[in-house]
């Protein structure tokens, strides 16, 4: 099967509220699930239980990827920070250092290799952060006003980030002529009804720009190296876990939540726990991940995304 991986960039036209669970979080992450759960919500609008099959069964066959959402810069592309011990840099570094490191989210796709060799230092991971951070937007805690009785309105306070302009969230996605077309939609039909918290505010909406990956990321993506980053959260089946965390490196992420669904159940219902491989981890082999169903008590399946792209990189 022949894949085409494509950058999806997400530009928001206001604030968005990607917190942490939390009102007043301020995040900036969407992880794949997070994404895929969206477009899930938007199948169903459009073509309801037929184009909903299709998506999972896209996703389920390994047709349709999706990463984790990245940030760019006009037109820099940053990574998560490889979860990898660098032993060059990281052994005996005093504390003022190892705040510095770990500051450090992101790094810069043409310094992926830099960073897993050794290259970088304090000055740095200190520089990268504070240029992304200056360079991508601004958070806030915007003040809300919430009626609880007829005369009693009550505040409460919700965290905002404001992307600047010529910057945003990008994921990349990979498929073929079937897929791309029908996530092409679905992601129009997303941006218009918005992505993370308080969308009936307005917060949330976004247009989308699309390119083709470039060659570091395709060749990375396509190619053989000694071992591979994760690029979403993921999870091995059951006969791939044992080999795929045989010398690797990684974070486990607990991925919960409330079901959105008007016919799941009469009332809100949680999903049940999944604890995936946090994008960034660091594996020695490829494996296949899934679609996993995390329904509790509902009446229809809950898809959870766990599939996992990987970006070669050399150790």
């Amino acid at each position: 099967m022949v894949m085409e991986y494509r950058i999806f960039r997400l530009i928001f036209s206001g604030g968005a509220h990607i917190g942490d669970g939390t009102l007043d979080g301020r995040g900036m992450q969407l992880r794949a699930d997070t994404i895929f759960s969206a477009l899930c919500i938007e199948a169903i609008k459009m073509g309801g239980e037929i184009l909903l099959s299709r998506l999972v069964s896209f996703a389920q066959d390994g047709m349709l990827l999706l990463s984790d959402s990245f940030p760019f810069t006009h037109d820099e592309y940053y990574l998560p920070k490889p979860i990898f011990r660098v032993q060059s840099y990281q052994e005996d570094v005093d504390s003022a250092a190892k705040k510095v490191f770990k500051k450090l989210k992101y790094i810069p796709l043409s310094m992926i290799d830099d960073y897993l060799s050794g290259k970088f230092d304090t000055a740095t991971a200190a520089d990268i952060a504070a240029r992304l951070d200056e360079k991508l937007g601004r958070s806030s805690i915007v003040a809300r006003a919430a009626v609880r009785q007829p005369e009693d309105t009550l505040p409460y306070h919700v965290g905002v980030f404001t992307f600047s302009k010529d910057a945003g969230l990008y994921i990349i996605a990979g498929g073929n002529d079937e897929t791309l077309p029908v996530l092409r939609e679905l992601l129009a039909s997303l941006a218009y009804a918005g992505i993370g918290g308080k969308r009936s505010s307005g917060l949330g909406r976004f247009s989308v720009e699309e390119k083709l990956a470039p060659d570091d990321i395709a060749i990375r993506i396509n190619g053989n190296f000694p071992a591979y980053m994760t690029l979403s959260v993921s999870l091995p089946g059951e006969d791939e876990i044992g080999r795929t965390l045989e010398n690797a490196s990684y974070a486990l992420v607990r991925r919960s939540g409330f079901v959105f669904s008007e016919t799941y159940a009469d009332e809100p219902l949680r999903k049940n726990d999944l604890y995936v491989l946090d994008s960034g981890s660091v594996v020695r082999q490829r494996f296949e991940g899934g679609i996993y169903d995390v329904s509790n008590k509902g009446s229809h399946p809950v898809y959870r995304y766990a599939k996992p792209l990987f970006l070669g990189v050399t150790l």
